[in-house]
């Protein structure tokens, strides 16, 4: 059985020199959905490796519905209005 077994990826859009501090950024951040998108391509968080969930733009998410379909993987595509809890 897995339990708390949370990871995020950060698809950076160019290389970080500090990570512990850009890290404490982003959770230091009130909308860390504006930080990401300053810094980020795509997001993907895995929660206990049940779900995961892609955060990026429309193009990256639909390069990522295409590889899914690809591969015959099923995925459920899911508007969020707000993203602030990133």
């Amino acid at each position: 059985m897995v339990s708390e077994d949370w990871a995020s990826l950060f698809g950076m859009q160019e290389p970080v020199e500090n990570a512990q501090a850009w890290l404490d950024g982003y959770y230091g951040q009130a909308r860390r959905d504006t930080y990401l998108s300053a810094h980020c391509d795509v997001v993907l968080h895995s929660v206990d490796s049940a779900f995961y969930e892609i955060f990026a733009a429309q193009a990256e998410l639909d390069a990522c519905r295409r590889h899914l379909e690809a591969h015959a993987i099923r995925y459920e595509s899911v508007r969020l209005a707000d993203c602030e809890h990133l």
